[in-house]
């Protein structure tokens, strides 16, 4: 005997999900998330610790007196 179609929305639900998982198919190494450039205008806790950071020391010659004759 032939087996009858049943319509996807009366199948059971394990039954749907593994025939979604044999439709389903590979991004191909494709990621899917859209991507969007970071707003500048947003706070961003990254940058802020930029601004404390310990300014260079003094070089050698910094350091010594300019002696004109």
């Amino acid at each position: 005997m032939k087996q009858r179609y049943v319509p996807l929305g009366k199948r059971s639900k394990r039954e749907q999900e593994a025939y979604n998982k044999a439709r389903r198919g590979n991004w191909g190494g494709l990621n899917p998330v859209t991507k969007k450039p970071p707003n500048p205008k947003a706070y961003t806790r990254k940058k802020t610790g930029k601004r404390y950071e310990i300014e260079p020391t003094p070089g050698f010659f910094d350091a010594m007196p300019i002696i004109m004759i």
